[in-house]
């Protein structure tokens, strides 16, 4: 019996179908730090790497254009005006109208009216985007022009104490819990001016709103700082994917404030998140990155612990890649170095961690003289487990060994031809019978094979 069309919608329920599917699917890479959002976020995080503008790239032409014409691309030049970057240097505003606003907004707050002072920051900010910087420009005209740039080459379209409007703001969404939104104002700041003077404060700032963000979704951390219901849709808590925005937020500490106290911090957090996710591999890299980036850091010893350890996690077996175990065992020996006055507990670790790298490479050298064994070179696999047994001789590998060489000089030995690519150039080839060529038989030039001279 056929369906009646005025009430069977095939095609919008299958479109409901996918379109459902899709975005479950891009729920479930959002989850991870590692996922699809977490790794396009990345890439377009313009707090990291900022864009080039149209005046750095030379091209002002619309998108469409760009797109249909990209190689022509007009060649101009960019001015620096040290002038303008002393002006925008202070932060200091010039209008009495504009200063007695910031006095209001800084009562609200230390009266803890922080929702009215956010009104009165938000319209201080949107004054500074008006282009008037300061004591500079005699003429608002002037702000338009695209020659003038500020010292990071970007133009400079913002009033130097749009800075102070722009920290202020982000104290106030702080202060009530809109995380959210006092990430954006902290990273809109360090974008907009880059060389503020409130560098270190935003650091420590987004630090707390990461670990904020990071033990909301800790099962083990202490109820009151875990998710509670209508976080995420009051601002306290990204909507989705709260991980990979934690993880965003920790790179900003490191990118803003590279020499600060909390840089080597952020970096540990990363790779204990990514520890904490098994995601072992990610995790040794950063450890790695702590090591090789902070290398007074008080921190030094945590990180080459963890990073063994997590090398080990990612280590998954003879039959795959081994080069973790061979970085493992090198800054095992690095850390023995470094940090001698280490406590009993931690020389316990790395001997037993050492441990466990030379059994794997004795297992491996044992499965290679395996291998030489069986597709029939008898005495590659002779060196093979001669080697395990002198080199380990306490190994379970190592008694192994002894029956296999045993096994081996009880069996007849059966000839191995030389292989065609170990003959010398020149020489004849020793499974061919034929004579060598005139003039070459004592090798290149009449010489002989290995002579060296001119």
């Amino acid at each position: 019996m056929d369906a009646d069309p005025r009430t069977s919608f095939p095609r919008p329920r299958r479109t409901c179908v996918v379109g459902l599917c899709l975005l479950l699917l891009i729920f479930a890479g959002c989850q991870g730090s590692t996922g699809v959002l977490a790794r396009w976020r990345t890439v377009r995080d313009h707090a990291l790497a900022p864009p080039p503008t149209a005046e750095e790239a030379g091209d002002t032409r619309g998108p469409l254009a760009q797109l249909l014409d990209p190689a022509g691309i007009p060649q101009r030049g960019i001015k620096f005006d040290d002038q303008l970057a002393r002006t925008a240097s202070s932060s200091t505003p010039t209008d009495p109208a504009v200063e007695a606003e910031f006095r209001t907004a800084e009562q609200l707050m230390q009266a803890g009216r922080h929702g009215d002072a956010e009104k009165i920051l938000v319209r201080l900010d949107r004054k500074s985007e008006q282009g008037v910087l300061g004591k500079f420009f005699q003429d608002e005209a002037k702000a338009d022009d695209a020659t003038l740039v500020t010292p990071s080459g970007r133009r400079a379209r913002r009033a130097a104490w749009g800075q102070k409007a722009l920290f202020l703001l982000a104290e106030s969404q702080f202060a009530q819990g809109k995380l959210v939104a006092a990430n954006d104002t902290y990273v809109k700041l360090m974008t907009t001016y880059p060389a503020n003077r409130y560098a270190e404060q935003v650091a420590r700032r987004e630090y707390e709103i990461a670990v904020a963000w990071l033990e909301a979704i800790d099962p083990h951390a202490p109820p009151e700082k875990r998710e509670r219901f209508g976080d995420r849709f009051n601002g306290r808590l990204p909507l989705v994917d709260v991980a990979g925005n934690a993880l965003q937020v920790l790179e900003h500490v490191r990118h803003h404030d590279v020499d600060g106290e909390l840089a080597d911090d952020a970096a540990l957090r990363i790779a204990d998140h990514h520890y904490a996710a098994g995601e072992f591999e990610d995790a040794a890299a950063k450890y790695d990155e702590l090591i090789q980036e902070y290398p007074k850091s008080p921190l030094l010893q945590t990180a080459y612990l963890r990073t063994i350890d997590a090398k080990l996690k990612a280590y998954m077996g003879p039959s795959y890649d081994v080069s973790g175990l061979d970085a493992a065992r090198d800054q095992i020996h690095q850390a023995m170095t470094l940090f001698p006055e280490r406590t009993a507990s931690t020389t316990d670790a790395l001997s037993h961690a050492l441990d466990l790298i030379e059994d794997q490479q004795a297992e491996i050298l044992f499965r290679r003289g395996e291998f030489y064994r069986q597709t029939g070179y008898p005495g590659a696999a002779e060196l093979c487990y001669g080697e395990v047994r002198t080199r380990w001789p306490r190994s379970p590998w190592a008694s192994r060994s002894s029956q296999r060489l045993e096994e081996i000089a009880r069996k007849p030995r059966k000839t191995v031809e030389p292989s065609k690519i170990m003959t010398p150039p020149g020489a004849a080839d020793p499974l061919s019978g034929a004579a060598p060529l005139p003039g070459l038989g004592a090798g290149l030039g009449g010489l002989p094979v290995g002579a060296g001279g001119r």
